[in-house]
């Protein structure tokens, strides 16, 4: 009798059975199994990371720091209180509170920490927001810093505008009555409004506007639970920022902990809004230096009866990219009714159009990097980024605005030390990290190569690209550059010992019969095991698919220690072997690697050949920073 479809689908397979269809599901599944093992083993790594950074800074701290930050958790502190308790923390942390209070629209002391413990009181005093929620809660901040943290865009805009109206009718009246004392001193008491408006520091965490808008930005239910009458939809930061900017915010202001915009808008909490302000701020920074300063249009074409007049950078337009400036003409006394009517009168010009004297240099400083500024414990943004997990955030500071990689903190850790630190070595943003590690540094050595190329290394004269001058490089070492085969002849005898040195090669040793259990894969470049694999065996110490006996190919060399094997391999990975300790060419090649700054001494890459008889030359002088 047949059984019934019931049971046939209530019936289990015997041990070691599958269902049909079961083989392929398992598979998928394991595949998701082994990705998921993989993010939690990334998590947890980086829980116990955090975990062990916070525990030995609280050790770091004296007890009498830690009961003052105990005390700040409790809510019902009134303002006064609360600052009373920041003060006597920044006061260990070697801060001159008095200088502060005398500069209530400046950065005050921004001396570094010198010591650990004072290092930690700043860092806590940061991440815990210190006091911004209290005057949220107590209702302290001024109108208009209120004004800011509810993202109302409209009255921000509406204030500046006043303000700015006033100080143009002080300056124009000042102008028609010069010799009147009593409109100077109006003048300079409506420029003061506007500076007070602008750079009023807020919070014991002294925040000016445009900073303060921005660490704000981030918690958008912290301002709606202390702002009932708000909706979501009616917060504009970004709205905020750019009207700060346009009236002359400005944009490299720090707070009592030395931290830009950059550090609070483009960290582990950034959001896309936060980083167009910061993108805004970074261009910014790049003429700030002029903000209220006359200088000169010049190189206009759209209306080439401009150049050459005076103007005052009063702003920066951040969606823009273009300067606010005021038309004024202090040199020219002739036609004043013209005059009259065009001074004050508000530009947007390019900064490539702006200029300090008629034919001085451009304002826009383009080597100004507000990335790559340090706060007083020494840490860039990027510091703290790589210590998340957002890549999104190391592309936009590393990818976008190329921040330093070698600017330490006052611990003496770079981003390129995090990078390629081998404890943290699996985790996905260290590999973006290296990433852009190596491609700056690349970059770097380029202009110095480029450098190298335009001078002669007989006559030391300068290659003319004005005159089409083409410098030859040595065609054996590729190292050095002549003007002319004349100076490379008379050069020779002192070059070519040097010549020949870097263009000879060492024959390897054939690698030894590994063990069974040695002839493991080699994870490559991201960790996973299932696509890029690599198996270093005497088998694979062989010409790589794709070339040929004698032609030179690049193999990739990666050293560990001195009393570890190197691994050798090329781009196929069809030739992979391990470089033993006292083998020949192992001193000569681990300290190329060593000597490589870009990846700390861990990997580079050389060129190498096989002959005939199946040797295999590795040439040391030849590396490069390549990727496949």
């Amino acid at each position: 009798m047949g059984r019934s479809k019931q049971q046939q689908r209530h019936q289990q397979p015997k041990h070691g059975q599958q269902r049909p269809g079961q083989a392929a599901s398992t598979n998928n599944s394991s595949n998701h199994s082994i990705d998921e093992q993989l993010a939690e083993h990334l998590r947890v790594q980086q829980e116990d990371f955090r975990r062990n950074v916070n525990a030995m800074c609280d050790l770091v701290m004296d007890q009498q720091s830690r009961d003052l930050f105990a005390a700040l958790e409790h809510v019902a502190r009134t303002v006064e209180s609360q600052v009373t308790i920041i003060r006597q923390l920044l006061s260990h942390a070697g801060t001159n509170v008095e200088l502060n209070d005398q500069q209530p629209y400046d950065d005050g002391d921004q001396r570094r920490s010198p010591t650990e413990p004072q290092r930690q009181i700043l860092r806590t005093l940061w991440s815990k927001g210190a006091d911004i929620e209290h005057h949220m809660i107590w209702k302290a901040f001024s109108p208009f810093a209120d004004d800011v943290v509810r993202g109302d865009a409209a009255r921000v805009r509406m204030t500046l505008k006043k303000a700015a109206a006033a100080a143009a009718a002080a300056a124009a009246s000042s102008t028609l009555a010069r010799a009147s004392v009593d409109n100077n001193n109006n003048t300079k008491n409506n420029n003061n409004k506007m500076r007070q408006l602008l750079e009023q520091r807020c919070s014991s965490l002294r925040l000016s506007p445009l900073v303060l808008c921005v660490a704000i930005q981030k918690h958008p239910q912290t301002v709606l639970r202390h702002n009932l009458d708000l909706r979501a939809e009616q917060l504009d930061h970004v709205g905020v920022a750019v009207a700060l900017l346009r009236y002359g915010a400005r944009p490299d202001a720090r707070d009592v902990t030395g931290k830009t915009v950059v550090h609070y808008g483009a960290g582990g909490m950034a959001t896309p809004e936060s980083l167009i302000i910061v993108d805004y701020c970074i261009a910014a920074a790049r003429v700030s230096a002029f903000y209220g300063q006359t200088i000169v249009l010049d190189g206009l074409k759209a209306k080439p009866e401009l150049n050459g007049r005076n103007v005052v950078l009063t702003g920066f337009d951040g969606p823009t990219g273009r300067c606010v400036v005021q038309l004024v003409d202090k040199n020219n006394n002739n036609n004043n009714n013209n005059k009259n009517t065009e001074e004050n009168k508000e530009l947007s010009i390019k900064p490539c159009n702006l200029f300090q004297s008629l034919g001085g240099p451009c304002i826009e400083d383009l080597e100004r990097k507000l990335v790559n500024d340090q706060d007083r414990t020494g840490m860039t943004a990027l510091h703290e980024v790589a210590m998340s997990t957002r890549n999104d955030v190391v592309e936009f500071l590393a990818g976008k605005h190329h921040c330093s990689m070698d600017l330490k903190d006052e611990n003496g850790t770079s981003i390129r030390d995090m990078a390629f630190n081998r404890s943290l070595q699996l985790h996905p943003i260290n590999q973006v990290l290296k990433k852009y590690a190596i491609q700056l540094h690349k970059k770097d050595q380029q202009r110095k190569d480029d450098d190298k190329s335009k001078t002669c290394a007989h006559c030391a004269r300068q290659e003319d690209s004005s005159k089409n001058e083409l410098f030859y490089m040595c065609s054996q070492c590729k190292a050095i550059s002549y003007c002319s085969q004349e100076c490379q002849h008379a050069d020779w005898k002192k070059h070519k010992k040097v010549c020949q040195e870097r263009s000879v090669g060492i024959k390897l040793d054939r690698p030894k019969p590994l063990p069974f259990n040695l002839g493991r894969p080699f994870c490559i470049n991201d960790g996973k095991v299932p696509n890029r694999v690599a198996i270093p065996s005497p088998d694979n110490y062989k010409v790589p698919q794709g070339s040929e006996v004698g032609q030179v190919f690049w193999v990739k060399v990666q050293y560990n220690s001195d009393a570890a094997d190197m691994l050798v391999y090329d781009k196929t990975r069809t030739c992979c072997f391990c470089l033993a300790p006292g083998s020949a060419g192992f001193r000569e090649i681990a300290d190329v690697v060593k000597a490589e700054v870009a990846t700390r001494g861990t990997k580079t890459y050389l060129k190498a050949s096989f002959d005939a008889a199946g040797d295999c030359t590795i040439y040391p002088n030849a590396k490069s920073l390549k990727t496949w």
